[in-house]
Parts: structure tokens; C-alpha cells; sequence
């Protein structure tokens, strides 16, 4: 579609690549399982960002959450744990993510 107003945003993976932008903290969404924040930390530790974690559908950021955290709930802890880290960190850490909103923003 070529169209200026048209601007999409195809994330990389999904949308939980963003709570690997700054797991620690998420310790109240994940309190019950204090390892599980470790294990997040180790598979961020790996990437230069989070949008690029993902090899296989094995390996997906969920599943990945789904390994340290069983308990995991797309849409009750993502969107707990994205708030919790906030916007500014996410833009921080996810550049494809930031330059899309970049975009819109200058459509302002």
C-alpha cells in the first residue's frame, strides 16, 4: 500500500520481546517465581535488543517467558510487565520499534 498515511509496524517477533528490554522490573508481575527474572535477564544478556530474540517458534520471546514463569498469561502479565517498564525504556532498547513511532510522531 502506497499511501503517506499508511504506516505500519511489523514487530520483528512478539509483542513480549518488549518485557526482555528490562526484566528486573517486572519482579511484582513475576513475584511468585523470583528465578524466573534471572532467566529473563540471561536471554537479554544475549542480544544487542529485544526485538531480536526469537531463532525458532521454540524459542519465541512466550515461550521463552513460558520457560521461566509456566504461570505466564499473554494478556494479563505482558501488558502489566510492558507498563511497568515503560515506554521510554522500550524506545531505548528497541530501535525498529522507537523509529516507527518516530514516524507518527512527526506526522503530529
Amino acid at each position: 500500500m502506497n499511501h503517506p498515511r499508511f504506516l505500519p509496524h511489523f514487530m520483528l517477533h512478539e509483542f513480549e520481546a518488549f518485557i526482555f528490554t528490562d526484566p528486573t522490573r517486572c519482579t511484582w508481575v513475576f513475584s511468585d517465581a523470583p528465578d524466573a527474572i534471572a532467566a529473563l535477564e540471561q536471554h537479554r544478556a544475549g542480544v544487542s535488543s529485544p526485538e531480536e530474540i526469537n531463532e525458532d517458534p521454540t524459542t519465541a520471546p512466550s515461550k521463552r517467558i513460558l520457560q521461566a514463569y509456566p504461570r505466564y498469561q499473554k494478556t494479563f502479565h505482558g501488558p502489566l510487565a510492558v507498563l511497568e517498564i515503560g515506554l521510554p525504556a522500550i524506545r531505548a532498547s528497541c530501535p525498529h520499534f522507537h523509529q516507527w513511532l518516530s514516524n507518527l510522531e512527526a506526522l503530529a
